[in-house]
Order: structure tokens, then C-alpha cells, then sequence
């Protein structure tokens, strides 16, 4: 019986191939890589963690994947704050969820609630405008570093 990470990466490659895109192992591995454990990575910390497997595998490579996982709602594209930097997370398919993000650490939580009601996507709509996805973070300081 397969267990819910293996499910999951299934899941996640049925997405692709329903999106007419290759199912390759870099793209595989990186799947499995943002399923296996609840953090962020930027681009070079899922190069750095998956070059000796795909001694091949470029940078490039490994943001555009990003970015197309990001665009099919596999993984989650944050901007830190006042930053140039970017990392992703993986994003359960069917899991809608936010941020609250610690200004001083980059300690970031889930807010399992969407504060944006129904109601402002049905104004969006109406206003012939069709949202695809949105996000939202709250940016201050965690318990630790107040």
C-alpha cells in the first residue's frame, strides 16, 4: 500500500500530465523533494540538494520547474518582504492557505484561513475579471524575535 508522500507526488505527476507536460526525474525528484518535508527552498537550495543525483541539473532547470509547479498550485511562490528573495513551498493540491512571516527571522506560519471572503471574488467576477489564484502574507515580528 503506498503512503500518503508517495500518493501525493502521484497526485502531483497526474497534474503535470494532465497539463501536457513531461514527467521527467528532475521534475520528479523536486516534487518529491518540496513534498518530503514543510519548509521553503529558494532555487539553490533545491539545486544544491539534488545536483549529485542530476550532476546535469542547472539552475535554470530548477526555476523555471519551480515556476511551473507554482503555476499548476503544486508549490507556493513567497517574496520575502523588502527582499529580492525568493523561495517555495509545497502547497497540498487542494490545501488553500496564507502567511504570517516574521520580518527579523523569515520564520514563516500557515494560516489556514483565507481572510479574502467570497464575496470579493464574486465583485472580481462581476467586474468581468476572472482570478486564477492570489496570495496573501502578514509581515511583523514571531514570539521569539518581539
Amino acid at each position: 500500500m503506498a503512503s500518503q508522500a508517495e500518493k501525493t507526488v502521484s497526485h502531483c505527476i497526474a497534474l503535470l500530465r494532465e497539463a501536457g507536460l513531461r514527467v521527467t526525474p528532475q521534475r520528479t525528484d523536486i516534487i518529491r523533494l518540496m513534498a518530503g518535508r514543510a519548509r521553503r527552498y529558494s532555487v539553490q537550495e533545491v539545486h544544491r540538494s539534488l545536483s549529485k543525483k542530476h550532476p546535469g541539473l542547472s539552475l535554470d532547470t530548477v526555476y523555471r520547474t519551480l515556476n511551473t509547479l507554482a503555476r499548476l498550485d503544486i508549490v507556493s511562490r513567497v517574496n520575502l518582504q523588502n527582499t529580492e528573495v525568493v523561495q517555495y513551498e509545497f502547497q497540498d493540491p487542494g490545501h488553500h492557505h496564507h502567511h504570517a512571516i516574521c520580518m527579523e527571522c523569515g520564520k514563516s506560519i500557515c494560516l489556514d484561513e483565507c481572510p479574502l471572503p467570497a464575496a470579493f471574488f464574486d465583485s472580481l467576477r462581476r467586474m468581468k475579471f476572472q482570478p486564477e489564484h492570489h496570495a496573501f502574507e502578514v509581515y511583523g515580528r514571531c514570539a521569539a524575535c518581539a
